[in-house]
């Protein structure tokens, strides 16, 4: 495809130009075409009359273009100049508040903290989760949803709470923007705000763990964990600095989560296992534009909770019923034999309600199948 005239076409146009150019200032012949012809004798009609015009002592008549010019732009110079001007001082303020713009947002990336996203693994999170609590908690794959075929994958594993990795955009996102009006949680539910980029997979372990050490609510506080424990001590300093006592929630998970961000034994562990795994490291501006994020659901007095870390509260997501046997060898046992009718009138356990919210949060984006969904489990009994 011709993109313009080739070379001789240029040569061609450059040549007749300069004739053009030669006539017009000479007065010479040449050329041949009719626009030449026309060109000379414009320009000998003009010498002519500047000669009669000096021969009697007037002053040169001004030619036709000058005189246009001469007339009739003075003003519209001073407009135009004025406009000009004008257009020119607003580009410069656009230009100069833009490149403020950018700096800020530079600034911005530069000074906020990032972390390095740890891969959804349970193997690197059960490793990650032993050493941040010193306990034999441990995560699993969920590969299906089918509650009959679930129940018979985690037969034998207490399963105590949910991760969920998924895919931020804007059909999974818009209930962060409305969570400040959900209702307020029970006093001991653990919550707190993530604050830092890509921390959101220890955020989710700690709300996993701190909701269900020992089968109850871990709480505010730091009272039961582990002697000597990264989690212990973390805990033990929510409570030392009365951050579970302030009376304002959202200010409460506000703080902790400063006091998180703010732990370097967390973030130096976090770090440490955010580079193993098969995917490739984000480093730099790759750091921005990761866009998976981890939430965690738990159970407390009969509601199941999705606490993710960049809403301002924990989201209800169901009810359940809190003394029907959890995921375990005797989870399920007799029901392959109860009525159909029986099946559809009792109330959902803690596994039940939790398929149910799991479900949901995956049809936000059915198309999407960027996402994983890992099981919290206790330790195993001896």
């Amino acid at each position: 495809m011709s993109l313009g005239p080739s070379d001789n076409e240029m040569n061609e146009v450059a040549s007749s130009s300069g004739s053009s150019v030669i006539l017009t200032g000479s007065g010479n012949g040449g050329g041949g075409g009719s626009n030449s012809s026309t060109t000379t004798e414009s320009s000998i009609s003009g010498l002519t009359a500047i000669e009669a015009a000096s021969n009697e002592g007037l002053p040169p008549p001004t030619p036709p273009d000058m005189k246009r010019m001469s007339d009739d732009d003075d003003d519209d110079d001073d407009v135009n100049n004025e406009a000009d001007s004008s257009t020119a001082e607003s580009e410069t303020k656009k230009l100069k508040l833009d490149e403020e713009g950018e700096a800020e947002k530079k600034k911005k990336k530069t000074t906020e903290e990032v972390w390095i996203p740890i891969e959804s693994d349970p193997d690197i999170l059960t490793q990650f989760l032993r050493r941040l609590t010193y306990t034999e908690h441990y995560l699993l794959d969920v590969p299906v949803l089918h509650e009959g075929e679930l129940q018979e994958l985690l037969a034998g594993h207490s399963v105590k709470a949910f991760l969920f990795l998924y895919q931020i955009n804007e059909r999974t996102t818009a209930e962060v923007a409305t969570s400040a009006g959900a209702p307020d949680p029970p006093e001991d539910l653990f919550f707190m705000r993530q604050t830092i980029r890509n921390s959101c997979a220890t955020v989710a372990l700690v709300h996993a763990y701190m909701n269900t050490f020992g089968g109850g609510g871990g709480g505010q506080g730091g009272n039961g964990h582990v002697t000597a424990s990264i989690i212990k001590e973390f805990a033990g300093a929510i409570e030392e600095q009365g951050l579970n006592q302030m009376p304002n929630m959202p200010e409460r998970w506000q703080a902790i989560g400063e006091l998180f961000a703010a732990n370097k034994q967390i973030k130096s562990l976090h770090l440490e296992h955010a580079i193993l795994g098969q995917s490739g490291v984000p480093v730099g501006r790759a750091l921005d534009d990761v866009d998976n994020h981890y939430v965690a659901l738990v159970g407390r007095e009969g509601v199941l909770y999705r606490l993710d870390g960049r809403c301002e509260k924990p989201l209800p997501m169901g009810e359940y019923e809190e003394e029907k046997e959890e995921v375990g060898d005797e989870a399920g046992k007799g029901k392959e034999n109860a009525p159909e009718k029986e099946k559809e009138e009792e109330s959902l356990s803690f596994f039940g309600a939790s398929i149910q919210a799991l479900s949901s949060l995956i049809a936000r984006d059915p198309d999407n199948y960027n996402f994983n969904i890992l099981a919290f489990c206790a330790p195993k009994q001896k």
